[in-house]
């Protein structure tokens, strides 16, 4: 049965020179015996920081979603010498939760609108982190809350910033 070897699924279905069963036993193999192209996966890691006080605009409350996407390089040598895990190719999110959380704290700025501290926040980490990571997706999302003055915005809103490849 090596001549199955360059045909399609389609052609041994099709084709008369195989019985039922070893159309089924070729196609298993076939199905089975690809390997995973490593340049076709990808690696992202998210996470979120909800319902974060801060004193932009008043006293917003943000949720902050955070996505990046590990390069390539990074995905493909997960493993070092003797098959351990190479664990310094990869982020500590907490590092980079806790840079969001002080950063917002302690904004210059009080009136800044999202979207550049949306950008700024993308840029910074992108240029941070460029080496292990091909892309950002930086999500604020301002919650419906009273403001000062009993001004209430009701709606959920806020910027998506991307850099870099991370679809």
């Amino acid at each position: 049965m090596a001549e199955e070897q360059g045909k399609s699924v389609l052609d041994v279905l099709l084709s008369d020179n195989y019985s039922p069963s070893d159309k089924f036993d070729i196609i298993l193999n076939k199905i089975f015996s690809n390997k995973v192209d490593s340049n076709k996966q990808s690696l992202i890691y998210s996470f979120q920081i909800s319902n974060l006080i801060t004193p932009n605009q008043k006293g917003q409350i943000l949720d902050v979603g955070i996505k990046y996407k590990y390069r390539q390089d990074v995905i493909n040598n997960n493993y070092g010498n003797n098959n351990q895990q190479n664990s310094d190719n990869y982020i500590n999110y907490v590092d980079v939760r806790k840079y969001i959380i002080e950063t917002l704290e302690k904004q210059e700025n009080p009136n800044q609108y999202w979207e550049v501290f949306a950008k700024d926040l993308g840029d910074y980490l992108y240029k941070t982190y460029y080496k292990q990571v091909s892309g950002w997706e930086i999500k604020l999302t301002v919650l419906p809350h009273t403001q000062v003055n009993n001004f209430y915005e009701p709606g959920l809103h806020g910027p998506i910033y991307t850099i870099g490849d991370i679809y």
